[in-house]
């Protein structure tokens, strides 16, 4: 649904069409059942049809050929959300809303949805906070990848050209007619060492909800708070009291119950409606690697049962680090989409748990070595 890296906005039209490619034999597209998770992301649906900005008639070709691709423009499958294509707005993208050409970019581009501030930085992101003013419960270093790291911090407060500040972002969804998706700082909940590290972040993201006025809709609770390189996933346990070192589903899913009550309670207040995802893993690692991974759907369902709204995932389809080739790139996407709606459904099944919409809030490739990720390919696999 969202990808960490801009596609090449020319690949977005061609999500309109239903291509099928087959040798000697034609079949006909099949209607499908589909995995019954779009739910509210479909409430906004309109119908668009398709008009290219320019064309050139040319003669029908007449040579033989072995391979057709047919274009069933009058058999609809299914209805698309509009947040298909999101994209991140990172805050070190700097002060977009100062870049003329950048926003008619993003509006040509039509991502549907902008997440922020995206990614890793939200675990180490405060939105009210101003770099003069740190809150004074975060130590001066905190665990990333397994390893103690100084302590850097981003702040929505900071109006500096280098930064994206979090009122300059709500400027830029007004300027590029863009739906809004915010990531509250669950980390903090981990590492922060008040008397109440949980409340003091949940209250820190309802004050948020308050602060947005209901401009945002769609909110998550944390990102890859499973992942060993997240800030949070370990914690130095003489600091933070009454917590394991090391997260676990089931844990999440008590906070993530504090998060979203807090934030119901503070949308109450101003009378708007929110939805509020939690994380699942679809393809955990090796336990020896991240040993949160491997039972987090099932001890997060045991704490949360089916208090989120929806739920998040993230995929980088192909292997890390592997030089891939365009086959490989092409083929991941059907592979890797069926290996999660299995392990999804399963996952929900097992656990005696209801199908909810889920946003894969995180994706691209990791294919490397051949400038994969800017590539034409890197934009068919985005539509695929």
């Amino acid at each position: 649904m969202f990808s960490r890296y801009v596609q090449a906005p020319i690949f977005i039209l061609l999500v309109l069409l239903t291509l099928q490619s087959c040798t000697k034999q034609i079949a006909e597209p099949q209607l499908y059942d589909p995995f019954k998770t779009t739910g509210f992301f479909l409430d906004n649906w309109k119908s668009k049809a398709f008009l290219p900005f320019t064309y050139k008639e040319i003669s029908e070709e007449t040579a033989s050929s072995t391979s057709e691709i047919l274009v069933y423009n009058d058999i609809p499958l299914h209805k698309l959300s509009t947040y298909l294509n999101g994209n991140n707005a990172n805050p070190f993208s700097g002060q977009m809303i100062q870049h003329p050409t950048l926003l008619k970019n993003i509006r040509d581009l039509n991502p549907g949805i902008l997440r922020y501030p995206g990614g890793d930085i939200s675990s180490i992101y405060f939105w009210d906070r101003t770099k003069w003013n740190p809150p004074a419960d975060v130590p001066k270093q905190i665990y990333l990848s397994k390893a103690k790291e100084p302590t850097y911090l981003w702040f929505g407060l900071n109006n500096e050209p280098w930064t994206l500040s979090l009122e300059n972002y709500y400027k830029v969804l007004d300027a590029t007619h863009t739906t809004g998706m915010i990531t509250v700082n669950y980390a903090y909940a981990r590492y922060g060492t008040g008397k109440n590290p949980v409340n003091n972040a949940a209250h820190l993201a309802a004050n948020w909800v308050r602060h947005d006025k209901g401009r945002t809709k769609l909110w998550e609770v944390g990102n890859e708070s499973y992942g060993y390189w997240q800030g949070g996933w370990m914690i130095d346990t003489t600091l933070t009291k009454n917590q394991p070192q090391i997260i676990s589903g089931g844990l999440y899913g008590s906070h993530f119950k504090i998060f979203a009550d807090s934030m119901r309670h503070a949308a109450r207040e101003i009378g708007v409606k929110i939805n509020i995802g939690a994380q699942l893993v679809t393809h955990p690692v090796d336990p020896k690697v991240s040993p949160s991974e491997i039972n987090w759907n099932n001890t997060y369902f045991q704490s949360a049962a089916d208090d989120a709204d929806f739920y998040i995932v993230h995929n980088y389809f192909t292997p890390f680090g592997e030089n891939n080739t365009p086959q490989q790139v092409l083929a991941s996407a059907e592979k890797v989409i069926s290996e999660i709606k299995s392990a999804l459904k399963t996952s929900f099944a097992q656990n005696g748990r209801l199908q909810k919409p889920v946003a894969m809030t995180e994706w691209n490739i990791f294919a490397m070595g051949s400038k994969q990720k800017m590539s034409n390919i890197a934009g068919v696999h985005a539509v695929l």
